[in-house]
């Protein structure tokens, strides 16, 4: 379902209900682009789930690399680049 601000502004309550008790995503467009999306509180566990596992892998993969290839990058070079203190 995709609605505008001002429609999701009159319907707020509604919205709310389809979100959470119909299982619906509700995008929420401003100036007729989509700008943000209401789901539920169990979807947006399992999003965030599904992110740390795919964060965890991404780690788990970069570790492994690190311990097989013996290439290691300082700490000092990433806080330069990432222009950290």
């Amino acid at each position: 379902m995709h609605i505008s601000v001002s429609e999701a502004r009159e319907k707020f309550a509604e919205i709310v209900n389809r979100v959470q008790y119909g299982g619906e995503r509700v995008v929420i467009e401003k100036r007729g682009k989509p700008s943000v999306v209401l789901v539920s509180l169990e979807a947006a566990a399992f999003f965030d789930e599904m992110e740390d596992r795919l964060l965890a892998k991404m780690a788990d993969e970069a570790k492994a690399e690190m311990e097989r290839d013996g290439v290691t990058i300082p700490w000092e070079s990433v806080k330069a680049d990432l222009k950290l203190p």
